[in-house]
């Protein structure tokens, strides 16, 4: 199976664009009026509680909110430099991916990895948490990076080099999240960091390529069916 199906990247600028704009409105919002700020956060940022709460209780206009916010809270963004950190990783590791599975479904892996991401905090936190930010599904994007690099053939020797490099930082901040998970859970780190965000969506991301692949794999593979010959 080849590693690449395209050399056209527009998926990625596409996410970016949007983002980019998001936090544009969002930066002017809360410079002047911050309590719509607030409620915008709100509105389109994820809580997951709204997903699990309203399905037991059976309020399925929550439900179908807290799914729009699944979707929404990938595009939103704290600052500049919370945008600026997500995108260069989006672009660093995304375009290997993109090159794989092509833009449209490079865009569906982006929103469907970062909502499973999004979930990842119920993992973490007894209270409702409100989660924005794009490294959700970037970090899906990063475990797809990983499973792309040892899964596939075909690719330049310098697709190896820097395919090695990348699954080293990914391996880095896998092993950094888990420890700052860890740290959580032991009451001695407070932090606004999703590590359970991040965790969940490198291993999703890891997952669903590996699953992506071997059903290419499959798909691809030529069946020789051996001549009947009959008796003499």
């Amino acid at each position: 199976m080849n590693a690449y199906k395209t050399q056209r990247i527009w998926a990625i600028h596409a996410i970016a664009l949007v983002c980019l704009l998001a936090v544009n409105f969002t930066s002017e919002l809360a410079t002047y009026s911050p309590v719509d700020y607030q409620r915008f956060m709100f509105v389109f940022g994820f809580i997951p509680e709204l997903v699990t709460e309203g399905a037991k209780a059976s309020q399925w206009a929550a439900v179908g909110i807290g799914m729009m916010q699944s979707v929404t809270y990938q595009f939103l963004h704290g600052d500049l430099f919370h945008f600026t950190a997500n995108i260069i990783l989006l672009f660093i590791f995304g375009q290997r991916v993109e090159r794989y599975m092509g833009g449209w479904r490079f865009g569906l892996f982006y929103l469907v990895g970062g909502m499973l991401a999004g979930f990842g905090t119920l993992l973490l936190r007894d209270e409702p948490a409100l989660v924005i930010g794009a490294s959700g599904a970037v970090s899906a994007i990063m475990g797809a990076y990983v499973a792309h690099v040892y899964l596939t053939r075909g690719k330049t020797r310098r697709d190896v080099v820097f395919g090695t490099v990348g699954t080293l930082y990914v391996l880095y901040m896998l092993v950094q999240n888990i420890f700052g998970f860890a740290l959580v859970l032991s009451g001695d780190l407070v932090s606004n960091v999703a590590f359970d965000v991040h965790i969940v969506g490198l291993s999703a991301g890891f997952s669903m390529m590996v699953f992506s692949i071997w059903r290419q794999t499959r798909r691809n593979r030529i069946r020789i069916t051996p001549e009947a010959h009959t008796p003499a």
